[in-house]
């Protein structure tokens, strides 16, 4: 293997270039499921059924959130080696493609969200109160979808850019103004009407639209290399070579991240079908997996965003040493971040005020989890960091098909239906594909296949 010299990018230590990246948009991602844990526990006052209906509700925002990464992660790989090979310049045009590509998504999302709420319901639960909450949530919520869209995006290039404060600053006023915004339309203080759940949508709507706000105007007033007009991104300018390699890259991509959130729908039903009970318990374990998850997408980012621009630049050699100590890293540090989370479950679980009998299913079911969040980090890491970073999106579409629709679902059919299992078996027969799923990604890691120069 080659190493090509450029002088293009600097070569700080390992540690300091991770830390300069990975810190930020860690914090940026604690920031952001803050602001979902704060709507879960507040909502969890108003009982089960409400807070079962917040997370279901929540769905079709989950699967946007996952198809508009697929969007975005393709962005961000030409963004991260376009700036590695020092061409800024191609990023007014990638935005431009990015965004009309995400606006295709946004309208397949929220169209079924505004007029099939109770139907789309239904496919996850039989309580017909958790039902009647949900759909109202729904359709609120789906009116953040569009703001998302705009965050997702400008974020990715600036961190592709190596500009990763400004998104932490953006996600933390959206915090702030999420949970007080929360305190007034939930439980109806300071003159304002008691909204319930809906309150707690309204609250999540307005958050992100102050946050776009936010972003998009320090973009344009510092003239960061995000900075785009308005009437670049929405008119429909063609660039055929670009949208050849961008189609090529993000369509397996996007295909890759649908068949990821059809299958974590799919287990969603599953567990709403297994009972109300059941699914506020994974409700209670969606704020600790997004903690987790959050603060190793810094790792994951910042070994897309630096592997990305040593590709870019042909620092080949420097890219595999970098992506092995990333897996170590992440790895390890999971371990420690699990213990911790043992030690403190009794705290957790208090905050939400639960029922004795979902309390304890809540307590199997995160220790369980526990058990494969270092798979699963690992996982992210060569999926959202390393192979993505050399474009490796077909071979990513292909080894998530075969673990999760191949393995996962059958598996949890099986344990939740045919045997009854109680949910933290269910929950950990579902989980077995992430260990199939490691030891794809090693092995394709080590083919060094992924070692590719994009630009």
């Amino acid at each position: 293997m080659t190493t090509l010299k450029n002088k293009s990018i600097q070569n700080p230590s390992f540690y300091k270039a991770v830390s300069a990246i990975a810190i930020p948009i860690a914090l940026q991602s604690l920031i952001q499921t803050s602001l979902s844990m704060i709507d879960q526990m507040m909502v969890a006052r108003l009982g089960s059924s409400a807070m079962a209906a917040a997370g279901l509700g929540s769905r079709p925002f989950t699967i946007l959130f996952f198809l508009l990464l697929g969007v975005t992660g393709g962005v961000g790989i030409f963004a991260a080696q376009y700036w590695g090979n020092k061409e800024p310049d191609k990023f007014p045009d990638l935005m431009q493609l990015g965004f009309h590509t995400g606006l295709i998504v946004v309208a397949f999302v929220q169209l079924p969200s505004l007029l099939g709420a109770r139907p789309i319901m239904k496919l996850f639960t039989t309580d017909s109160e958790v039902i009647s909450l949900g759909a109202g949530y729904m359709v609120i919520l789906s009116f953040s979808f569009l703001p998302m869209l705009l965050i997702m995006l400008y974020s990715s290039v600036l961190k592709s850019a190596d500009i990763v404060k400004l998104p932490v600053f953006a996600g933390f006023i959206s915090v702030l103004f999420n949970t007080l915004l929360n305190y007034l339309f939930i439980f109806g203080h300071g003159g304002f009407p008691q909204l319930g759940v809906n309150g707690a949508a309204l609250a999540t709507v307005l958050a992100r639209i102050i946050e776009c706000a936010v972003l998009i105007g320090m973009v344009q007033y510092r003239n960061l290399p995000a900075k785009v007009t308005l009437r670049k991104l929405i008119t429909l300018n063609r660039h055929p070579i670009l949208e050849k390699e961008f189609i090529k890259m993000t369509f397996p991509l996007l295909l890759g991240e649908l068949v990821f959130v059809s299958s974590i729908t799919f287990y969603a039903a599953l567990y709403g079908r297994m009972g109300t009970q059941e699914m506020a318990a994974m409700t209670v374990l969606f704020p600790l997996q997004g903690i987790t998850f959050g603060l190793f997408s810094g790792l994951s980012t910042a070994a897309a965003v630096l592997l990305g621009q040593h590709l870019g630049a042909g620092n080949l050699l420097i890219a595999r040493n970098y992506a092995f100590r990333f897996l170590k890293l992440g790895f390890l540090f999971t371990v420690v971040l699990c213990l911790q989370f043992a030690l403190i479950l009794p705290i957790y679980l208090k905050w939400f005020n639960l029922e004795p009998s979902i309390y304890q299913i809540a307590w199997q079911l995160i220790l369980t989890s526990l058990f494969f969040l270092p798979i699963q980090v690992t996982n992210m890491i060569i999926g959202d960091g390393v192979l993505r970073s050399g474009g490796q999106t077909t071979f990513l579409l292909k080894m998530t098909l075969v673990t999760l629709w191949g393995i996962g679902v059958p598996l949890g059919i099986y344990t939740a239906f045919i045997l009854k299992l109680p949910l933290y078996l269910v929950f950990a027969a579902v989980s077995f594909e992430e260990i199939i799923r490691m030891g794809m990604g090693i092995y394709r890691t080590y083919s060094n296949k992924w070692l590719v120069q994009l630009t």
